[in-house]
């Protein structure tokens, strides 16, 4: 009998002195899931995606704006279905009312009609095009964000325009998203 009150009494010791443990604040590196900052830095990802830049994107389906904007790329450039999608733009000036007239509904979730496919997050419908392409990798999805100037030789200012539509929604170039099949995908963002 006091052999068994003893180890009662030893396993309530080691509760009470794990839990001071615990409760100081040390147990917060040690015991975390050794996935916690990956998930941290897609909640992050998820959050900017969501509630920064896909309010702010506009679909342009307008047939004879996209022939105009995309005639200069190379055909073997293209893969499938492209969209023109136009953030509000931090240089109004350069672009004219008459360039968004097509452009009709707030995008909701980032479309893609196939994963391979790459598309047009915003132009200047003039010299540069940042694109998106969202592929499969092992158990997730990425998303893949990159400028694609029209001239071989583009002036400081164009690359520095193109950069900045990134910059104001924290994508930094070649910035790869990762995203949580179960959560979302490239075609259907879920809340």
């Amino acid at each position: 009998m006091r052999n068994c009150l003893a180890i009662v009494l030893s396993l309530l010791v080691c509760l009470g002195l794990y839990s001071l443990h615990l409760v100081n604040g040390h147990g917060s590196h040690e015991h975390a899931l050794a996935n916690t900052p990956y998930i941290r830095r897609y909640n992050q990802m998820y959050d900017m995606v969501h509630n920064e830049l896909l309010p702010m994107l506009k679909v342009t389906e307008c047939p004879s704006l996209m022939r105009r904007n995309i005639s200069a790329i190379e055909e073997d450039r293209l893969n499938g279905n492209w969209f023109l999608i136009g953030l509000t733009p931090p240089f109004g000036d350069r672009r004219r009312k008459d360039k968004n007239k097509c452009v009709e509904d707030d995008l909701p979730r980032i479309v893609a009609r196939n994963p391979r496919d790459q598309h047009v997050l915003s132009t200047d419908n003039i010299s540069y095009l940042i694109i998106y392409r969202c592929d499969q990798s092992d158990d997730d999805f990425v998303m893949v964000f990159r400028v694609w100037t029209r001239s071989k030789n583009p002036s400081p200012t164009i690359y520095k325009n193109a950069l900045e539509v990134l910059r104001i929604n924290n994508i930094s170039e070649n910035v790869v998203v990762r995203v949580q099949p179960d959560r979302a995908t490239c075609t259907n963002f879920v809340a």
